[in-house]
C-alpha cells in the first residue's frame, strides 16, 4: 500500500497542482496537456465509504471553494496546448453557455456558483442560491461583482469571435443573453438581500416571542414586497447598470478565453 494516494485526499489534490504540472514530461492528452504518468496513483479500494467517513466529511465554506476553483483554474492556464479555432453552429445554446460562464467565474471570484439557466428546484440550483445568501450576508458579493464577471464573459465571447469561433448573428445573441444573465443575477441579489433581512428580523421576532407563522407561499411573497421595496429604495436603474458591464468589459483587462478544436470549451 505505500505510495498509495486516497481519491480525494488532501495528498491527492496536493499531487495534482500548477508546480507538478510545470515538470510535466513524456507522454500528455491532447487536450490537458497532462502528463499521466505523473498522477499520483488513487485506488478506489482505498477510500471509506462507509457511514462514520461520510458524517466527517466537512462542507467546504465559501473561501475554501474559492481557492478549490483557482487551484484548478491554475492547472488549467499552465496545461500546455496547442490552440485550434472552430466555427460554432448559429443554433448554439447561449443561454447554457453564458449561465455556465457566470456559474464558473461568480465561483472562482466569490464562491458563487448561481445558474440562472434553469428555473426548477434542484440541488445544484439550491446550492448557488445559498451560497449567494452567504456572500450578501458577508457583504462579500454585489453589483460590483456582477459587473466584474460579466466583463469577464464577455471579453472571452469577444475573443472568441475575434477568432472566427462564431457568425455575427451567434455574437449578437452572446451579447444579449449577458444582459440576460447580468439581469437575472442582479434580481437574485435583490432577493437574496431582502432574504437577509427578513431572516434577521424573523429571528428577532422569534427571540421576542413575537413570531408570525407564515406558509412557504406567504413567506415567498413577503420577501418579493421586501425586494421590490429595496429596489426602489437604491434607484437600480440596469441601462446605467449595463454600461457599467460595458465600460469594465472594454477597460482594457487582458483576455484569456481559448476556444479548443471541437469547441470544448463551448459545449
Amino acid at each position: 500500500m505505500d505510495g498509495i494516494v486516497k481519491l480525494g485526499s488532501p495528498e491527492f489534490f496536493k499531487n495534482v497542482n500548477a508546480v507538478s504540472l510545470e515538470n510535466f514530461k513524456g507522454e500528455t492528452t491532447d487536450l490537458t496537456g497532462v502528463d499521466v504518468k505523473a498522477l499520483p496513483t488513487v485506488r478506489y479500494d482505498t477510500v471509506d465509504f462507509s457511514a462514520a467517513a461520510r458524517g466527517e466529511i466537512k462542507t467546504m465554506s465559501r473561501e475554501e471553494l474559492m481557492n478549490v476553483s483557482k487551484s484548478f483554474d491554475n492547472v488549467s492556464n499552465i496545461a500546455k496546448v496547442e490552440k485550434f479555432y472552430t466555427k460554432l453552429p448559429d443554433d448554439f445554446d447561449v443561454k447554457r453557455r453564458v449561465s455556465g460562464m457566470f456559474a464558473s467565474y461568480g465561483t472562482q471570484l466569490y464562491g458563487v456558483g448561481y445558474e440562472y439557466e434553469d428555473e426548477k428546484p434542484s440541488i445544484q440550483r439550491s446550492l448557488g442560491i445559498g451560497e449567494l445568501f452567504k456572500a450578501v450576508r458577508e457583504n462579500a458579493f454585489d453589483e460590483d461583482s456582477i459587473v466584474t464577471v460579466a466583463a469577464k464573459v464577455g471579453r472571452e465571447i469577444d475573443d472568441a469571435y475575434k477568432h472566427g469561433c462564431m457568425s455575427d448573428e451567434l455574437y449578437a445573441r452572446f451579447n444579449d443573453e449577458i444582459k440576460s444573465a447580468a439581469n437575472a443575477w442582479t434580481d437574485k441579489l435583490y432577493d437574496r438581500r431582502a432574504a437577509v433581512e427578513i431572516t434577521d428580523e424573523r429571528r428577532e421576532d422569534y427571540l421576542n416571542h413575537r413570531l408570525t407563522p407564515m406558509t412557504p407561499k406567504d413567506l415567498e411573497q413577503y420577501t418579493t414586497q421586501r425586494k421590490q421595496r429595496l429596489i426602489k429604495k437604491d434607484g437600480f436603474d440596469f441601462t446605467e447598470f449595463f454600461k457599467r458591464i460595458v465600460a469594465a468589459r472594454y477597460g482594457g483587462e487582458e483576455k484569456t478565453f481559448e476556444c479548443f478544436s471541437g469547441g470544448k470549451q463551448w459545449t
